[in-house]
């Protein structure tokens, strides 16, 4: 070899082939690199798979558990109205009677205890209503319907509601004012409007054993400038809606103020005084019942409603709440749409007589209830006990029905179908919806069906009575 190539030519090939030698060796390494880089990446990519699995299997879960609970909650509604409404038509029917006879010495034990049936059930009513609401607000699921609205007319509808808690309490005054600067019509929604302040004076109220409530309704006018609108938002908060601020016309705050002379809030509390299931301490939950929601649920309508609510208090002293709305007056209200009023009962004492009304309900409870409230206002009744009764007893009454009230969660044939076959068949006449169902999207549907209203269990006779005036006088004006 020596002699082909020389000392220096086997030099050189002994270099080329250690050259090669370390290309090889480096080729190698890198190989071994890559395929470590490879191993690694599939690896990545086997824990990102499993990752995205196990995400997909977590949001699948969590999507389950959120209709599990909606199922919960519209069953959980459906079970407790329907006993309720039994319970609360009853004591009304038998509220009426006893006062229509005269017993001599047990007419007023009689009705001591009729009020404590009909109190414990309202408060459960009460009870049932505000963890359905609380339900929404954290579902995302509550509606706000912009609608002309009366801001007098609100305050009169809560003094009316919190009269009865009042009496009960006969060492408190309340004092409610509405200044003449208040508009006469507003955009706004008067029944959040309506349950906002309800739960604010409910618990002034229910935290105060004498002096004086005050619910005072006042506006403020403002210039619409940048620098006023700046001023605005610090003094009565982040959240009070812009919307109307960006038009040319003057800002108008509308605020109500809510004062008592009750137990105050201790400052250990205040900072946790919107949270759901909140109250001072536990002796107050025994002493003075309910939820702990009502805040809450105001708290959350406000800001719906894109407004602020504020609160100052001192323990033993009382508390103040401030809950102010930006709104657009209306100069028209006979151009306004979305907001009727409120039907008034008619007072004589059958405001139903001559009107025939077809009961479409499965459970025998509630039809007892319901025909006795109808019985009594002056009205004939005839019971069909499912959907396709219902279509039947349509066909063959030899007097049309005035109106129907329709459960819609019956055996054979829902008020559902029963309804959308009806206006099928061309009945023109009210169906009115009467329903355990109290959720968000429950109205929607049974209107989609072709019902005129929709009412939730337990049912309010007056209410009720109202209700068929309304729409049996709309179908009347159609025709």
């Amino acid at each position: 070899m020596s002699g082909i190539f020389g000392n220096t030519g086997l030099l050189a090939v002994s270099s080329v082939i250690l050259i090669l030698l370390g290309i090889t060796g480096g080729i190698l390494v890198w190989l071994v690199r890559l395929h470590s880089l490879l191993s690694e990446q599939k690896a990545t990519e086997k824990d990102l798979r499993r990752t995205v699995e196990e995400l997909t299997e977590a949001q699948q879960t969590a999507e389950s558990a959120a209709r599990a609970k909606s199922y919960f909650l519209t069953n959980m509604s459906h079970e407790i109205r329907t006993p309720m409404n039994a319970v609360l038509g009853f004591v009304e029917i038998l509220g009426r009677r006893l006062l229509e006879c005269s017993l001599p010495d047990q007419l007023e034990d009689n009705k001591k205890t009729i009020a404590l049936i009909e109190k414990s059930s309202s408060d459960l009513l009460t009870i049932i209503n505000d963890i359905l609401d609380i339900s929404k607000v954290d579902a995302n699921q509550v509606e706000i319907e912009w609608v002309t609205t009366e801001p007098r007319q609100v305050v009169a509808d809560v003094c009316n509601v919190i009269a009865p808690r009042l009496k009960e309490k006969p060492n408190i005054a309340f004092h409610f004012e509405v200044e003449e600067s208040v508009p006469q019509w507003v955009y706004s929604d008067p029944t959040r409007l309506r349950q906002i302040l309800g739960n604010i004076c409910g618990n002034a109220i229910k935290f105060s054993e004498s002096g004086t409530i005050y619910l005072h309704c006042r506006s403020l006018v403002f210039k619409n400038t940048d620098e006023k609108i700046k001023e605005i938002k610090e003094q009565y908060g982040q959240a009070v809606n812009t919307t109307f601020f960006l038009k040319e016309s003057p800002i108008t705050l509308l605020q109500f103020v809510v004062q008592d002379e009750g137990i105050g809030i201790s400052e250990s509390v205040q900072s946790k005084l919107f949270q759901p299931f909140t109250q001072a301490d536990g002796s107050l939950t025994r002493k003075f019942g309910g939820a702990g929601l009502g805040l809450t649920i105001a708290k959350h309508l406000t800001e719906l409603m894109g407004g602020d609510i504020t609160f100052e208090s001192q323990e033993g002293v009382g508390t103040t709440f401030r809950i102010t709305f930006a709104v657009e007056e209306i100069q028209d209200p006979a151009e306004a749409t979305g907001y009727s009023g409120v039907v008034l009962l008619q007072d004589f004492e059958k405001p139903l007589l001559g009107m025939n009304i077809l009961i479409v309900e499965d459970g025998r409870v509630n039809q007892i209830v319901l025909t006795q409230m109808l019985h009594d206002a002056g009205a004939t009744v005839q019971i069909a006990e499912n959907g396709k009764l219902a279509i039947e007893a349509v066909e063959s009454a030899e007097q049309e029905f005035d109106v129907i009230l329709m459960d819609m969660q019956m055996p054979v044939m829902d008020g559902y179908e029963a309804t959308f076959r009806l206006r099928q068949n061309d009945f023109q006449r009210p169906i009115i919806a009467v329903t355990a169902h109290a959720l968000t999207g429950d109205c929607e549907k049974t209107l989609r069906a072709g019902c005129n209203a929709y009412m939730s269990k337990p049912v309010d006779r007056n209410k009720l009575i109202d209700t068929i005036l309304k729409h049996d006088q709309e179908a009347f004006s159609v025709q």
